[in-house]
Protein backbone atom coordinates (compact mmCIF):
# COMPACT_ATOMS: atom_id res chain seq x y z
CA UNK A 1 0.00 0.00 0.00
CA UNK A 2 1.25 3.58 -0.18
CA UNK A 3 3.32 5.14 2.15
CA UNK A 4 0.85 6.90 4.99
CA UNK A 5 0.66 9.96 7.03
CA UNK A 6 2.10 9.68 10.65
CA UNK A 7 -1.05 11.37 11.54
CA UNK A 8 -3.03 8.01 10.20
CA UNK A 9 -1.43 5.68 12.62
CA UNK A 10 -1.56 8.14 15.91
CA UNK A 11 -4.87 8.41 15.26
CA UNK A 12 -5.53 4.35 14.79
CA UNK A 13 -3.31 3.94 17.97
CA UNK A 14 -5.22 6.14 20.05
CA UNK A 15 -8.47 4.83 19.51
CA UNK A 16 -7.21 1.08 19.70
CA UNK A 17 -5.05 1.75 22.93
CA UNK A 18 -1.36 0.86 21.62
CA UNK A 19 1.91 2.79 20.60
CA UNK A 20 3.41 3.07 17.41
CA UNK A 21 7.30 2.71 17.17
CA UNK A 22 9.38 5.18 14.78
CA UNK A 23 12.47 2.90 13.68
CA UNK A 24 15.11 5.43 12.23
CA UNK A 25 17.06 4.02 9.45
CA UNK A 26 21.13 4.65 7.64
CA UNK A 27 20.72 2.09 4.59
CA UNK A 28 18.79 -0.63 2.73
CA UNK A 29 19.44 -3.41 4.95
CA UNK A 30 18.45 -1.93 8.35
CA UNK A 31 15.41 -0.99 6.40
CA UNK A 32 15.13 -4.57 5.53
CA UNK A 33 15.16 -5.58 8.90
CA UNK A 34 12.40 -3.42 9.85
CA UNK A 35 9.57 -4.21 7.25
CA UNK A 36 10.44 -7.96 7.49
CA UNK A 37 9.61 -7.95 11.28
CA UNK A 38 6.67 -5.40 10.97
CA UNK A 39 4.98 -7.78 8.50
CA UNK A 40 5.48 -10.59 10.38
CA UNK A 41 3.94 -9.57 13.48
CA UNK A 42 0.80 -7.13 11.57
CA UNK A 43 2.31 -3.90 13.06
CA UNK A 44 2.03 -0.34 11.79
CA UNK A 45 5.71 1.11 11.89
CA UNK A 46 7.51 4.47 11.16
CA UNK A 47 10.72 4.67 9.84
CA UNK A 48 12.48 7.34 10.70
CA UNK A 49 15.48 9.53 8.58
CA UNK A 50 17.56 10.96 10.95
CA UNK A 51 20.08 14.01 10.27
CA UNK A 52 22.80 12.15 9.52
CA UNK A 53 21.33 9.94 6.91
CA UNK A 54 19.64 12.92 5.34
CA UNK A 55 23.18 15.07 5.19
CA UNK A 56 24.53 11.78 4.03
CA UNK A 57 22.46 12.30 0.99
CA UNK A 58 20.11 9.41 1.36
CA UNK A 59 16.53 11.51 1.62
CA UNK A 60 15.39 10.74 -1.53
CA UNK A 61 17.18 6.88 -2.16
CA UNK A 62 15.46 6.23 0.86
CA UNK A 63 11.98 7.33 -0.01
CA UNK A 64 12.18 5.47 -3.53
CA UNK A 65 13.16 2.48 -1.75
CA UNK A 66 10.42 2.49 0.68
CA UNK A 67 7.89 3.53 -2.09
CA UNK A 68 8.99 0.31 -3.75
CA UNK A 69 8.76 -1.81 -0.91
CA UNK A 70 5.23 -0.96 0.33
CA UNK A 71 3.83 -0.83 -3.21
CA UNK A 72 3.79 -4.57 -2.86
CA UNK A 73 2.86 -4.97 0.75
CA UNK A 74 -0.47 -4.24 2.67
CA UNK A 75 2.07 -3.17 5.77
CA UNK A 76 0.98 0.51 7.11
CA UNK A 77 4.10 2.56 6.68
CA UNK A 78 4.87 6.14 7.20
CA UNK A 79 8.06 7.95 6.48
CA UNK A 80 9.48 10.32 8.33
CA UNK A 81 12.48 12.77 8.28
CA UNK A 82 13.10 13.33 11.78
CA UNK A 83 14.89 16.38 13.62
CA UNK A 84 14.81 18.85 10.83
CA UNK A 85 15.79 22.72 11.67
CA UNK A 86 15.55 23.77 8.36
CA UNK A 87 12.22 24.50 6.77
CA UNK A 88 14.31 24.05 2.92
CA UNK A 89 15.29 20.57 4.03
CA UNK A 90 11.55 19.65 4.86
CA UNK A 91 10.75 21.21 1.25
CA UNK A 92 13.25 18.70 -0.10
CA UNK A 93 11.80 16.00 2.03
CA UNK A 94 8.13 16.57 0.86
CA UNK A 95 8.88 16.45 -3.11
CA UNK A 96 10.75 12.82 -2.23
CA UNK A 97 7.64 11.87 -0.83
CA UNK A 98 7.28 11.64 3.02
CA UNK A 99 4.32 11.75 4.87
CA UNK A 100 5.62 12.80 8.28
CA UNK A 101 8.11 15.77 9.11
CA UNK A 102 9.54 16.82 12.30
CA UNK A 103 10.75 20.30 12.91
CA UNK A 104 12.92 20.85 15.69
CA UNK A 105 12.55 24.56 16.71
CA UNK A 106 13.66 23.32 20.72
CA UNK A 107 17.08 24.98 20.10
CA UNK A 108 14.87 28.40 19.57
CA UNK A 109 12.99 30.46 21.79
CA UNK A 110 9.94 30.05 22.16
CA UNK A 111 7.71 32.34 19.91
CA UNK A 112 10.90 31.11 17.39
CA UNK A 113 9.64 27.85 18.07
CA UNK A 114 6.30 28.56 17.09
CA UNK A 115 6.58 30.47 14.07
CA UNK A 116 8.99 28.05 12.14
CA UNK A 117 6.38 25.14 13.57
CA UNK A 118 3.56 27.42 12.03
CA UNK A 119 5.21 27.61 8.46
CA UNK A 120 5.88 24.01 8.49
CA UNK A 121 2.64 23.35 9.08
CA UNK A 122 1.80 25.76 6.21
CA UNK A 123 4.00 23.83 3.91
CA UNK A 124 2.74 20.06 4.93
CA UNK A 125 -1.03 20.55 5.50
CA UNK A 126 -1.68 20.92 2.00
CA UNK A 127 -0.19 17.87 1.04
CA UNK A 128 -1.78 15.76 4.12
CA UNK A 129 1.33 15.37 5.54
CA UNK A 130 1.66 14.90 9.24
CA UNK A 131 3.85 17.13 11.26
CA UNK A 132 6.06 16.75 14.82
CA UNK A 133 7.31 19.24 17.33
CA UNK A 134 9.52 18.97 19.92
CA UNK A 135 9.49 21.40 23.13
CA UNK A 136 11.83 20.93 25.71
CA UNK A 137 15.53 19.98 24.98
CA UNK A 138 16.37 16.32 25.02
CA UNK A 139 20.00 15.89 25.80
CA UNK A 140 22.62 13.18 24.14
CA UNK A 141 24.10 12.77 20.41
CA UNK A 142 22.42 11.72 17.75
CA UNK A 143 23.50 12.01 14.36
CA UNK A 144 24.73 15.66 13.84
CA UNK A 145 22.45 16.61 16.68
CA UNK A 146 24.68 16.83 19.88
CA UNK A 147 22.77 18.48 23.23
CA UNK A 148 24.76 18.68 25.78
CA UNK A 149 23.68 18.41 29.78
CA UNK A 150 23.92 22.07 29.93
CA UNK A 151 21.92 22.63 26.88
CA UNK A 152 19.15 20.05 27.93
CA UNK A 153 16.01 21.12 29.64
CA UNK A 154 12.72 19.21 30.34
CA UNK A 155 9.97 20.61 29.06
CA UNK A 156 7.84 23.25 30.78
CA UNK A 157 4.48 22.97 31.14
CA UNK A 158 3.59 26.16 30.70
CA UNK A 159 5.59 26.30 27.24
CA UNK A 160 3.21 23.22 26.55
CA UNK A 161 0.13 25.59 27.36
CA UNK A 162 1.40 28.40 25.46
CA UNK A 163 2.56 26.23 22.49
CA UNK A 164 -0.52 24.02 22.13
CA UNK A 165 -2.65 27.49 21.68
CA UNK A 166 -1.02 29.12 19.07
CA UNK A 167 0.09 26.47 16.57
CA UNK A 168 -1.74 22.80 16.33
CA UNK A 169 0.84 19.45 15.02
CA UNK A 170 -0.36 15.58 15.04
CA UNK A 171 2.47 15.08 17.65
CA UNK A 172 4.39 16.74 19.71
CA UNK A 173 7.62 15.38 21.19
CA UNK A 174 8.36 16.39 25.13
CA UNK A 175 11.60 16.35 27.12
CA UNK A 176 10.88 14.35 29.99
CA UNK A 177 13.77 12.52 31.15
CA UNK A 178 15.33 10.33 28.08
CA UNK A 179 18.08 11.04 25.65
CA UNK A 180 19.25 10.31 22.81
CA UNK A 181 22.69 7.88 22.16
CA UNK A 182 23.45 5.78 24.75
CA UNK A 183 22.74 6.03 28.36
CA UNK A 184 25.97 6.05 30.85
CA UNK A 185 22.98 5.05 33.98
CA UNK A 186 19.46 4.27 33.45
CA UNK A 187 16.65 6.99 32.35
CA UNK A 188 14.65 8.74 34.91
CA UNK A 189 11.70 9.72 33.07
CA UNK A 190 9.58 12.39 35.09
CA UNK A 191 6.84 10.73 35.04
CA UNK A 192 5.16 13.18 37.16
CA UNK A 193 5.55 15.85 34.65
CA UNK A 194 4.27 13.13 32.11
CA UNK A 195 0.84 13.42 33.58
CA UNK A 196 0.57 17.06 33.52
CA UNK A 197 1.68 17.74 30.07
CA UNK A 198 -0.57 14.46 28.91
CA UNK A 199 -3.03 16.52 31.24
CA UNK A 200 -2.71 20.12 29.10
CA UNK A 201 -3.12 18.70 25.95
CA UNK A 202 -4.64 16.18 23.73
CA UNK A 203 -1.62 16.40 21.12
CA UNK A 204 -0.29 12.85 20.90
CA UNK A 205 2.99 12.45 22.87
CA UNK A 206 6.17 11.21 21.69
CA UNK A 207 9.23 9.65 23.42
CA UNK A 208 12.53 9.83 21.75
CA UNK A 209 15.36 8.65 22.72
CA UNK A 210 13.89 4.55 23.20
CA UNK A 211 16.98 3.12 23.08
CA UNK A 212 18.31 1.39 26.25
CA UNK A 213 15.26 2.54 28.28
CA UNK A 214 13.80 -0.14 30.93
CA UNK A 215 11.04 -1.89 29.55
CA UNK A 216 9.13 -1.36 33.03
CA UNK A 217 9.47 2.31 32.45
CA UNK A 218 8.55 2.08 28.83
CA UNK A 219 5.25 0.25 29.30
CA UNK A 220 4.90 2.82 32.57
CA UNK A 221 4.88 5.81 29.79
CA UNK A 222 2.55 3.83 27.01
CA UNK A 223 0.05 2.99 29.63
CA UNK A 224 0.20 6.70 30.97
CA UNK A 225 -0.31 7.76 27.07
CA UNK A 226 2.49 8.10 24.94
CA UNK A 227 1.89 6.99 21.26
CA UNK A 228 4.93 6.88 19.49
CA UNK A 229 8.47 6.13 20.46
CA UNK A 230 11.45 6.64 18.79
CA UNK A 231 14.24 3.85 18.75
CA UNK A 232 18.13 4.98 16.27
CA UNK A 233 20.89 4.21 17.88
CA UNK A 234 20.71 0.55 19.64
CA UNK A 235 19.01 -0.46 15.96
CA UNK A 236 22.16 0.54 14.50
CA UNK A 237 24.79 -0.60 16.87
CA UNK A 238 22.91 -3.88 16.88
CA UNK A 239 23.70 -4.07 13.04
CA UNK A 240 26.98 -3.41 12.89
CA UNK A 241 27.45 -6.05 15.70
CA UNK A 242 25.84 -8.50 13.79
CA UNK A 243 28.22 -7.52 10.37
CA UNK A 244 31.03 -7.50 12.71
CA UNK A 245 30.72 -10.98 13.66
CA UNK A 246 30.20 -12.19 10.14
CA UNK A 247 33.47 -10.66 9.20
CA UNK A 248 35.22 -12.30 12.20
CA UNK A 249 33.26 -15.42 10.69
CA UNK A 250 34.78 -15.12 7.42
CA UNK A 251 31.33 -14.70 5.83
CA UNK A 252 30.34 -13.24 2.35
CA UNK A 253 29.40 -9.69 2.48
CA UNK A 254 25.48 -10.68 2.32
CA UNK A 255 25.60 -13.45 4.95
CA UNK A 256 27.50 -10.30 6.94
CA UNK A 257 24.16 -8.24 6.14
CA UNK A 258 22.09 -11.17 7.17
CA UNK A 259 23.91 -11.32 10.75
CA UNK A 260 23.23 -7.36 11.40
CA UNK A 261 19.35 -8.03 10.22
CA UNK A 262 19.14 -10.72 12.47
CA UNK A 263 19.57 -8.79 15.48
CA UNK A 264 18.16 -5.82 14.34
CA UNK A 265 14.52 -8.52 13.95
CA UNK A 266 14.90 -9.12 17.66
CA UNK A 267 15.38 -5.55 18.93
CA UNK A 268 12.25 -4.46 16.55
CA UNK A 269 10.03 -7.35 18.07
CA UNK A 270 11.11 -6.22 21.14
CA UNK A 271 9.60 -2.96 20.81
CA UNK A 272 6.45 -4.01 19.27
CA UNK A 273 5.67 -6.44 21.19
CA UNK A 274 6.05 -3.89 24.61
CA UNK A 275 4.25 -1.14 22.81
CA UNK A 276 1.26 -3.46 22.21
CA UNK A 277 1.47 -3.27 18.24
CA UNK A 278 1.27 -6.67 17.34
CA UNK A 279 -1.44 -7.28 15.27
CA UNK A 280 -2.74 -3.65 14.53
CA UNK A 281 -1.79 -3.42 10.92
Amino acid sequence: MPLVPMKELLSDAVARDYTVVQFNTDCIEITQAFLRTAEANRAPIIIGVGQGAAKDGKIEPIAAMLRDYCSRSKLPVSLHLDHSEDPAQVMQALRAGFTSIMIDGSARQLPENIAVTSEVVEMCRPLGVSVEAELGRIPGVEDDLVVSEDQANKVELSVVEEFVGKVTTDALAVAVGTAHGIYKSEPKIDFELLDQVLKATSTPLVLHGGSGVPDASLRKAFDMGIKKLNVGTELRLGFLKGVHAGVEAGDNIYACFERGRQIVDKLVFDKLKISRSEGKA
